[in-house]
């Protein structure tokens, strides 16, 4: 059975969607194909990621296909990706973003937007983790400004302090990939030191690692110890 399908001429391969190179390399042909104006209004460009978000957290991180929830209502906030368990416990909740047009206009807005997301998801559902995936560009779609010398001004100093992966936190994102469009579909395009930080990979092991948190091992439930022999082998000096 053939992996390859087409939609709107596009051709596509399933076994790479996990990959984030090609699937952003499909994003770049979707604009080629409808136009810059149309892919920044069109919700499909940025679905493009929301599905290889969600296929990385199955394959890698073990995460059951089922729990891995798109366009979520969660009361009043709309969350793009969510890990929602078999009894409806939310875990992880995934907001998936670009930035391409207009970028020094609405810089500063979309930060704040972001903060009250999250702070928001936070004091909704205490202990949830959420993260962070931001897909920008070096060069702005509408204005067509080299929008480096910005990112590396300020990025860290308005987005970076929104993140916190090391200490639990009711107001910042516990895991994060800021990534560069252009890194992907252009040959040798230098990533910039500031798009090295929060890494796709990065963001993977950050998720892995508040879910283990939120998930406690143990060797033995009282289920299963509550009987003569189970008991006898549990207190035996060999166990």
């Amino acid at each position: 059975m053939t992996s390859h399908f087409e939609i709107e001429s596009i051709q596509y391969d399933f076994h790479q969607l996990d990959n984030l190179n090609y699937i952003i390399q499909k994003m770049n042909e979707y604009i080629q194909k409808v136009g810059r104006e149309k892919s920044i209004r069109s919700q499909k460009f940025i679905r493009h990621l929301h599905l290889c978000v969600g296929i990385n957290l199955h394959k890698k991180l073990g995460i059951p296909e089922h729990w891995i929830k798109y366009e979520v209502k969660l009361k009043n906030k709309n969350v793009d990706l969510a890990i929602i368990n078999d009894k409806d416990e939310i875990l992880f909740a995934i907001s998936i973003r670009s930035q391409i047009a207009s970028v020094k206009k609405n810089f500063t807005n979309n930060i704040n937007s972001l903060q009250g997301e999250v702070v928001g998801l936070k004091s909704l559902y205490p202990g949830l983790k959420v993260g962070l995936i931001y897909l920008y560009c070096a060069t702005d779609w509408e204005t067509n400004d080299n929008l480096l010398p910005y990112y590396n001004e300020q990025i860290p100093r308005k987005l970076f302090p929104l993140i916190n992966t090391y200490t639990p936190t009711n107001d910042r994102f516990d895991a994060a990939s800021i990534l560069l469009f252009e890194t992907y579909i252009q040959k040798n395009f230098p990533i910039p030191d500031i798009f090295k930080v929060y890494n796709f990979d990065n963001f993977l092991e950050d998720v892995k690692e508040n879910l283990s948190v939120q998930s406690p091992s143990y060797q033995q439930d009282l289920k299963k110890l509550y009987d003569i022999q189970s008991i006898r082998k549990f207190l035996s000096p060999n166990n």
